[in-house]
């Protein structure tokens, strides 16, 4: 499905109820993820976990735009608002700078991700490699307002 990484997308609804089910095009599920519009939507089920990758954003009711992905319209963020969230662009998410700065290089295992595994067996524990694979916040910002001042990552940022 083109740069999405998607093989498959499915809809379940049940007692006016709806889950989107996509499926990756590669073993890493967050392939797709790191083309999604906002933080907002990058989260991800696998076989023995729920994993959130930007918790204190999302628990917040906070998403940030990635506007560098390509995905264009103003329908999700029609969506999402009604539904309570704060859709903020790149440069204006000036308090949470750092957690999207896009010299910050990302993984699903680090401290700023969130993981709930189903299975207590310590063997299942272990994540499939090509599980892990990392990202950068995609943005045509090369950094914030207040980068230098807040972001430890500012030195790694290109200067536009």
């Amino acid at each position: 499905m083109g740069r999405m990484h998607l093989r498959f997308i499915s809809q379940w609804k049940k007692d006016g109820r709806k889950i989107d089910v996509l499926e990756s095009e590669s073993e890493s599920a967050i392939d797709p993820l790191k083309s999604f519009h906002s933080t907002l939507v990058m989260n991800f089920i696998a076989w023995n976990s729920i994993s959130v990758l930007y918790p204190s954003l999302t628990f917040r009711k906070i998403a940030i735009v990635q506007d560098a992905t390509g995905q264009r319209g103003s329908w999700w963020r029609k969506k999402y608002s009604a539904r309570g969230f704060d859709i903020k662009d790149h440069d204006k998410a000036l308090q949470d700078a750092c957690l999207v700065c896009p010299g910050l290089h990302r993984s699903v295992d680090d401290q700023n991700s969130l993981n709930i595994y189903f299975d207590t067996d310590e063997e299942n524990l272990v994540p499939h490699p090509q599980l892990y694979t990392s990202w950068n916040f995609q943005t045509t910002n090369t950094k914030h307002a207040l980068c230098r001042e807040v972001c430890l990552f500012a030195s790694t940022v290109n200067e536009a």
